[in-house]
């Protein structure tokens, strides 16, 4: 090798690193990286530590080609499928793969004016790819640069992001996720728009859709640079990818992209909510440090795995957790914000993104929404406008979780006191208001004998217990299909051995010894039902439908309903006779006002009644969108009961419960 092809090789890697602990980093992880910032080229390695390295990974060793328009006197014909390396001028290197090196040399002299020197590797075909990522970890690990972009982890000199952001302030969001200060617009195209309106509408049907809408929020905040700069440019995000309803058991709901790869991912697999994350594992482990062990016993649905994208280089890590509560609190965790930082940053530094093409502006309209509606003032979440009494202090705006369970026991929880849900499976790490769903599972009289035994056994009086043994009002005592109450989840107990012998839940008659977990209710509150899809595990439901539920109310009982438990009641908490029974409540008759009167008819009806009318009057002058057949479109009729030219079915009952009054005057939503 001639003097000046050495002198080339001198200017390539950064900082002394002896040869001996090259296999070491390379098994751990890549040496860190300064703030996302290239290192300084002016520190060198020895010529003899390159040469090693490139002749363990059994390169040949370097020869010259400066000026050379060809190297096809290098390599034989049938010889020239491999992996090669080019040394370059200023000391970088590039390491690729070809089935001709003779032919992709002259390709590189198109681009690069200053090769100074070639190594080879013959390898088979199958196995180019395989090689070629292993020989560029190799590199990079060892500190040299590489003009490589699709196999880097870190992209060096100037990129396309900096004019769009600052390298200084890049650096800054990276390493305290402070966002640059700028006035920026964000994108806008129509086309694009309508192209997957469609798909958004899709999204928020479906299982765990108001979920990932409010996850994927929470990531732009925390994982994505200046966004509404990079939005279509750098990062795109998805909605409903690949979607086939019924076709399997994994549903991806969305996709957020960050220039050549997908980084967030969040769907559903057998019905349960999973989020997986990519990330900079050099920087995570970092961050992470001791904390790496609790980390893993915070999160006993959280699995680390080495899957990578070839985008993100071979510093990446992938996290899979399931459950939306672990997944929000995994992602609120700084160690992981971090590694999410400067994962996305290198990602952005390679270019732009190819996937804008499917962005869904929609659901970005959604992402940037404020996290939650606060006061300027104290900076604390504004109250909730619902009036059940457990959700008055419920952040607004914030989807509440809830649980469904079948008939008797969701009446059971909110009439009869059942203090303990059963459960063979369960993720969530949520304490606190949960509203209460029935499911539409059918109701079979053997449950019902069932919760009526261990009713009595937890003291319930016969006096109570009567209304809940007729087949008469069975739809009205046991709704299906609809959210019944809210109730606050104090505690989650593995099983029988975990549970102390005075916690409350110990000593229930409603507990199951043989289930797996117990979840302990308190403060339970049954509300006026309201129509409503449930969920597998802890869902969520939408703010707005949340706000409309209306408590049972508690004056103008019956005449026996200010009596105390029976003679066999043993408890002194209040049970069904503080307010009105079941049957009784759904089936009362009540007044309507005379704008719902030109709809129903003057006369008193009961609940029941009033629902039917009131959708034979929807079908009858087809008020049902057609494009969404959860909205209505009103007439003028209907404009005059809502105040509005369309409303969704779930806000129609808001608005039709204001316009009834319980004959003698007592509006329904009082109490």
């Amino acid at each position: 090798m001639s003097q000046d092809a050495r002198l080339a090789q001198q200017r390539c890697a950064l900082g002394p690193r002896r040869a001996s602990r090259l296999p070491r980093l390379c098994k751990l992880k890549p040496p860190p990286l300064a703030r996302g910032s290239v290192r300084a080229r002016g520190q060198h390695v020895a010529v003899m530590a390159t040469d090693k390295l490139f002749h363990s990974l059994g390169f040949s060793p370097f020869r010259e080609v400066t000026g050379r328009a060809s190297v096809a006197d290098l390599f034989p014909v049938d010889k020239r499928c491999g992996i090669y390396a080019l040394s370059f001028a200023d000391g970088e290197f590039y390491v690729g793969k070809s089935l001709n090196v003779a032919r992709r040399f002259v390709d590189h002299t198109r681009t690069h004016q200053d090769i100074a020197a070639i190594a080879f590797k013959p390898v088979r075909q199958n196995l180019l790819d395989k090689e070629e990522q292993h020989c560029a970890t190799r590199a990079e690990t060892a500190g040299i640069v590489l003009r490589n972009i699709q196999l880097m982890s870190v992209v060096h000199g100037e990129t396309d992001l900096d004019d769009v952001v600052r390298p200084d302030a890049q650096a800054t969001w990276e390493r305290s996720g402070q966002q640059p200060s700028l006035a920026a617009t964000r994108p806008s195209d129509a086309a694009l728009r309508r192209r997957y309106a469609r798909k958004f509408e899709q999204l928020q049907k479906i299982p765990f859709g108001v979920e990932a809408i409010e996850f994927l929020r929470r990531y732009l905040a925390v994982g994505l640079l200046s966004p509404a700069s990079t939005e279509l440019t750098f990062w795109s995000v998805s909605a409903l990818p690949n979607h086939r309803p019924g076709k399997r058991d994994w549903v991806c709901l969305s996709r957020v992209s960050v220039g050549w790869q997908e980084v967030c991912t969040v769907g559903t697999l057998s019905g349960h909510f999973l989020v997986s994350l990519h990330l900079c594992r050099s920087v995570f482990e970092k961050s992470a440090g001791s904390r790496r062990m609790s980390i893993d016993e915070a999160f006993p649905t959280l699995e680390v795995t080495d899957h990578r994208y070839e985008p993100g280089g071979q510093d990446q890590l992938n996290l899979e957790v399931e459950g939306y509560d672990a997944a929000m609190a995994l992602l609120n965790d700084p160690a992981i914000q971090r590694a999410v930082r400067s994962f996305n940053l290198r990602l952005m530094r390679k270019g732009a993104t190819p996937y804008g093409r499917y962005h869904c502006f929609d659901l970005a309209d959604r992402m940037f929404e404020p996290e939650t509606a606060t006061t300027k003032a104290t900076g604390t979440a504004m109250p909730s406008a619902s009036v059940l009494a457990l959700l008055r202090e419920w952040p607004k705006g914030e989807p509440v979780p809830a649980i469904s369970i079948k008939q008797p026991w969701a009446g059971a929880v909110v009439w009869l006191g059942k203090d303990v849900e059963n459960r063979s499976r369960w993720l969530s790490k949520h304490r606190g208001p949960v509203l209460i769903h029935a499911s539409s599972a059918k109701l079979f009289q053997e449950d019902v004998d069932d919760m009526l035994t261990r009713a009595r056994k937890d003291g319930i009086a016969e006096e109570v217990l009567k209304d809940f043994t007729t087949d008469e009002f069975a739809d009205e005592i046991y709704p299906t299909g609809a959210i019944v109450g809210v109730a606050s989840l104090a505690d989650v107990i593995a099983g029988s051995d975990n549970v102390d012998d005075d916690h409350p839940a110990a000593r229930s008659p409603w507990t199951n010894e043989k289930a797996a977990y117990w979840l302990h209710l308190t403060d339970a509150e049954p509300c006026i039902p309201l129509p409503f899809k449930g969920q597998v595990g802890l869902f969520r439901v939408p703010y707005e439908i949340a706000a409309t539920l209306k408590p049972v109310p508690r004056t103008g009982a019956p005449e026996n309903s200010e009596n105390e438990p029976g003679a066999g009641s043993t408890k002194s908490r209040p049970k069904v006779p503080k307010r009105w029974s079941a049957a009784r409540l759904y089936m009362r008759p009540m007044q309507p006002s005379p704008a719902l009167a030109a709809i129903v008819g003057n006369d008193p009806l009961a609940r029941t009644e009033l629902t039917t009318k009131l959708w034979e009057y929807i079908t009858e002058h087809d008020l049902q969108d057609t494009r969404n057949k959860r909205l209505i479109n009103c007439d003028n009729k209907l404009r005059a009961v809502t105040g509005k030219d369309q409303v969704d079915m779930f806000e129609l009952t808001k608005f039709v419960s204001e316009h009834l009054e319980v004959p003698g005057g007592e509006a329904t939503g009082e109490g």
